[in-house]
Order: structure tokens, then C-alpha cells, then sequence
């Protein structure tokens, strides 16, 4: 014999704050993971496009200045040129000015980590004519006009040891790369015209700091140096220059370190054979045979290159030019970390605000179901009482008793326990009833009038008990009459039952208040007495009260908008009725 395992039925285990929280946090937690990402594929979409925009654009100036027929290419420093402007930058556009004044966001070949750009003009043998190599560069203006002599002049970092440990000595004390520059002001120099070459006489280095940026940059001198090279050369000619601001010839300006770094430049050639380098079968663009391309070298690094032919003297050429860049570096470190954490924060405030907002509506819903229990229990416990008895007598009838008054007596407490067992269904009935009302038909209702009216139907019960009843007080009031008589009945019926003979009931009405008191022969414990069929340990056995007196006046006040409050204190009960 197979038997079936029944099914117990379990009630739901209940879902706690804190579970509430973590499991809130874990979609916090994966939102911040998914933004991250998203938020890193798009700005490193952005900056690559910046990045190959600058160099499409870089390669087209280049063409322009070299293949320009108005320009005499033979008296043209290409390394100075290429020099100084080899260069691109890109930034998180989306960022506040001031992020992007403290460089966080910016990315520059010149002082990006891991961000670099070469440039170099070769001949078809692949040998490097003019390079964009790290030299000191000016721009020196001997005559009016324009003058062969004048245009820009370059100098190898080997022919000014005193100017380049001055450098070096500056940058190693203290030296921001986004905020520091260094400014070289030339008084004398010594000039090769025919090849514009040049090698500095007298000069003052200034190490200067940006205090902000924009069209009127303020600056900040940190150290000055006075360096004086003494050379002796049959191509070079001592010139002695006037100050720049003058604009009067000789002079010179824009004098400064530019260029790659020797071993940077070295490294990025280096891996560029057989890649970038002009190639059989390139394509034709306007005539020109042009290649160019993209490549990864990491997970956040790309190296965009172009290569186009250049005639110079009537020999041709390649420009070549290389921007490597590399996304993820301090500054984007530095901003990623300040957006992610931001995001999370924020995610995790609204997981704590969710979890909040759940954990109050699981505590209501936790709370009506305790409520909906013990109204069960209690209802459950209120009927069982009455027809147990009634089971009793009935059962002592059919037993057959001879005796003629006690089957009279047995009817007579049936009819008792019927009776009270259907005063708790109909008081039931009528608290539903109250709970489901919507809106309400309210009209003018003088409180004086309508109380007395009440009043008059405990008029004997009163006599009775020899209770005295002090009324006072007068207020108008907008409610729908039936609601309130149910709630100023149930309190006036209630204090009449409760109070002990000889006692007292006293009814006030206030401006904000309806207030009844009523004498108790003991202390009354009103944490639960809100609640339905509570009643207390004491007059749990009483039949003329179900239970449900305050419950149904209290949901009265609440439908007309009014507010019901309780308390017991030196043996007197107070129920009043704020408005």
C-alpha cells in the first residue's frame, strides 16, 4: 500500500530588513558593474574618434606647409616643425571645467602616460630624413618681411648640455606636469642661417606655474635660471636679439623643449616595420598613394598611423605620422573611480530607500496578518464559549430530565447564548461594513443636539445604576450622521456598561474635541482595545459585550476623518474624538 504524502500547508517565511537590503545591493552592485562598463566603452569610443580626427587633421597641416608651392622647402627646418607640432589631445568631454584644469580627463601625447606622437618624413630606402624627435625649438625672425632667413630654427639636445641640466634640474624639484611649463628666453644666439640651425649664447630659463586657465592665464614664476654657452663654429653667426614684444628684428619667440622623448621616438619605430611603412598596393587617394590604419596593442591602447607621399627638392618622400593612445591611465583611473563610486553610492542609497519603503509595506502587510489572527483566534474563542453551553443544555434535554423547570431554564440560557453569539456576527458584520465605506455623504451637524439624542436612550440604564451624567459644551461639525452615531453610541454604551454603580460619565465638547470619561472599578490595560473582540482577560466572559464597541467607533471616526484616542489612568477610561 502506497500512501500519499499530504502536503502540509507552511506559512511563508517572512523576508527580513536586512535580507531586503542585501538582496537589493546585489543589483546595486551589478547596475554599477553594468554602468562602469557601459560608461568606459562609450568615452573610449569618443577619445579614439578625437584621437583619429587629430591625426587626419595633423597629416593634412603637414601636407599643406610641405607641399604648399609658395613654401621653399630648401630653406624650411622640417625637424623643428615636425617638432613642435606633433602632437593631439583629447579629453572626457563630459567633464566639469575644473576636473579638466587639474588635467583628470585630458589626454596629451606631450604628458599622458602611455599617450605618445611621432612624426618623420623618409626617403623610399625607409631612411629617416627630419623626425619630430625632443629638441629645442624657436622661431627667429632676422628681417622683415618674408625673409629666408626668418622661420623656425632647431637645436639637438646634444649641443646645449648647460641648458638641458638646468632643464632636467627644474623639472626634478618640483614640476606638475599639467600645471608647470618651462619658458626660455633667448638674448643672444648663434645662428646657421643656411640650414636653420641655432645654439643659444645667453638665456634665462623660467619654471612657471598656471594659477588658472583660459585667455588671461595668470602665472606664477617658481625659479629662473641665466645660462651662458660660449661656441665657436665657421657656419654660426653670434646674433644679438630685442626683446619679442618689441616686433622689432632680431628676435625670437616660442623658444621651448618639443618633440618626443629620443627613446620613445626609438621604441614606437621600432615596432612599425612592415606595418605603417609605404607598402605595394596602397591605396590611391587624389592622386597620392596614401595608407593609413589603426591597430591594438592592449585592452585600452590603439595606435593610429598615416602615411602619405611628400616631395622635397624634387625628391619624394613619406610623412609618416603615429598617435599612440592608451585610455586607461592615472587621470581616467582617478575619474573613473570618483563616476563609479558616485553611481554606487547613489545605487546603494536608492537599494537602502527600496528596502526601506518594502520592509514598511511587508510590516503593514505582516501586521494585518497578525491582525487578521488574532481577530480569528479571539472571534473563534468569543463564538466557541456560547456554543459549548448550548451544546451542554441541549444535550441535558435530550437526556431526558423529569424536572419541569430545568429544561425551561436550560432554553432560557440557549436563547442567551444565541442571542449574544448573533450580536458578535451582526457587530462584525457592521465593522466590515464601516471598513469598506468610501466616500461620505456629510452634512451640518450640531454635536449638543446630536449627543442628547444618544443620551436619551441610556436614560434608564443610568437610573438604574445610579450613574451620574455630566454634559457640557456645543461645537458644529461636517460628518455623515450615521457614521458618527456609530462611533458616539459605541462610546457612551460603552461607558455606561463599564461604569460601576454609583459612578460617574463626564462628556465635554471643545473646540478640537469630543471627550467621555467614565468611572472603572480598576485600572484598564488600552494597548489593545482598538482591536476587534478585545476585551481583556476579565470581561472575556462577559456576554453583554462583544468586543467590538471601540474597534467599530474608531473605524466611525476614521471614515469621517477624525481621529479616536483612549486611555485609562486612576481608574478612569477617556475616549476622545479629535477632529
Amino acid at each position: 500500500i502506497f500512501m500519499k504524502k499530504q502536503k502540509v500547508y507552511q506559512r511563508p517565511k517572512r523576508t527580513t530588513f536586512l535580507k531586503l537590503l542585501v538582496k537589493n545591493m546585489i543589483f546595486a552592485v551589478l547596475a554599477t558593474v553594468v554602468f562602469a562598463g557601459a560608461v568606459f566603452e562609450i568615452n573610449t569610443k569618443d577619445i579614439y574618434e578625437q584621437v583619429r580626427s587629430a591625426l587626419e587633421q595633423k597629416e593634412t597641416e603637414f601636407m599643406s606647409k610641405i607641399n604648399n608651392p609658395e613654401n621653399d622647402t630648401s630653406t624650411m627646418n622640417f625637424n623643428a616643425y615636425l617638432s613642435l607640432y606633433t602632437h593631439y589631445g583629447a579629453m572626457l568631454e563630459t567633464l566639469p571645467s575644473e576636473m579638466l584644469n587639474s588635467g583628470m580627463g585630458q589626454y596629451a601625447s606631450e604628458f599622458s602616460e602611455n599617450c605618445h606622437a611621432i612624426s618623420m618624413i623618409v626617403d623610399e630606402n625607409k631612411n629617416i630624413l627630419y623626425s619630430s624627435k625632443k629638441r629645442l625649438v624657436t622661431f627667429i625672425r632676422l628681417e622683415k618681411g618674408d625673409n629666408p632667413k626668418n622661420g623656425f630654427y632647431s637645436c639637438e639636445l646634444e649641443e646645449i648640455p648647460e641648458i638641458l641640466q638646468a632643464y632636467q634640474e627644474m623639472k626634478s624639484k618640483n614640476w606638475d606636469k599639467f600645471s608647470d611649463y618651462l619658458r626660455i628666453t633667448l638674448s643672444s644666439v648663434y645662428v646657421d642661417i643656411e640650414n636653420h640651425r641655432f645654439i643659444p649664447h645667453e638665456a634665462e630659463l623660467h619654471l612657471e606655474h598656471s594659477l588658472n586657465s583660459g585667455p588671461l592665464t595668470e602665472t606664477q614664476t617658481l625659479e629662473t635660471k641665466s645660462i651662458t654657452i660660449d661656441f665657436n663654429h665657421d657656419d654660426y653667426e653670434l646674433i644679438q636679439l630685442k626683446p619679442s614684444i618689441e616686433n622689432e628684428p632680431p628676435y625670437a619667440w616660442i623658444t621651448g623643449f618639443h618633440g618626443t622623448e629620443e627613446q620613445v621616438f626609438n621604441e614606437m619605430v621600432s615596432q612599425f616595420d612592415g606595418i605603417i611603412w609605404p607598402y605595394t598596393g596602397a591605396a590611391f587617394e587624389d592622386g597620392m598613394l596614401v595608407s593609413s590604419g589603426m591597430y591594438g596593442i592592449s585592452n585600452t591602447a590603439r595606435i593610429y598611423y598615416a602615411s602619405v607621399p611628400v616631395w622635397i627638392n624634387g625628391q619624394k618622400n613619406y610623412l609618416i605620422t603615429v598617435f599612440q593612445i592608451d585610455v586607461w591611465n592615472e587621470q581616467t583611473q582617478k575619474i573613473y573611480f570618483v563616476a563609479v563610486s558616485g553611481f554606487f553610492l547613489l545605487m546603494s542609497c536608492l537599494a537602502l530607500l527600496w528596502s526601506l519603503h518594502k520592509h514598511r509595506i511587508n510590516k503593514i502587510a505582516y501586521q494585518f496578518e497578525d491582525y487578521q489572527r488574532t481577530l480569528t483566534n479571539n472571534l473563534a474563542h468569543d463564538i466557541k464559549t456560547p456554543l459549548m453551553a448550548i451544546n451542554g443544555y441541549a444535550e441535558n434535554l435530550l437526556s431526558g430530565y423529569s424536572m419541569e423547570a430545568q429544561p425551561r431554564q436550560y432554553l432560557a440560557s440557549i436563547l442567551e447564548n444565541v442571542s449574544y453569539t448573533d450580536s458578535i456576527i451582526n457587530k462584525t458584520l457592521e465593522l466590515n461594513k464601516i471598513q469598506e465605506i468610501g466616500t461620505l455623504q456629510k452634512s451640518d451637524i450640531s454635536l449638543n443636539e446630536f449627543t442628547k439624542q444618544i443620551i436619551h436612550k441610556y436614560e434608564t440604564s443610568l437610573e438604574e445604576h445610579d450613574i451620574l451624567l455630566k454634559f457640557e459644551g456645543d461645537r458644529q461639525i461636517k460628518a455623515n450622521p450615521d457614521m458618527l452615531s456609530a462611533c458616539i453610541e459605541n462610546l457612551i454604551s460603552n461607558a455606561v456598561k463599564y461604569t460601576p454603580s454609583g459612578g460617574m460619565i463626564a462628556i465635554s465638547i471643545e473646540k478640537k474635541m469630543f471627550r467621555i470619561t467614565n468611572d472603572t472599578p480598576a485600572q484598564i490595560d488600552t494597548r489593545n482595545l482598538l482591536m476587534p473582540f478585545v476585551k481583556g482577560d476579565k470581561a472575556r466572559s462577559d456576554k453583554s459585550s462583544s468586543g467590538l464597541g471601540l474597534s467599530i467607533a474608531q473605524n466611525a471616526a476614521e471614515v469621517n476623518g477624525f481621529r479616536l484616542e483612549i486611555s485609562s489612568e486612576d481608574n478612569h477610561f477617556t475616549a476622545t474624538i479629535l477632529f
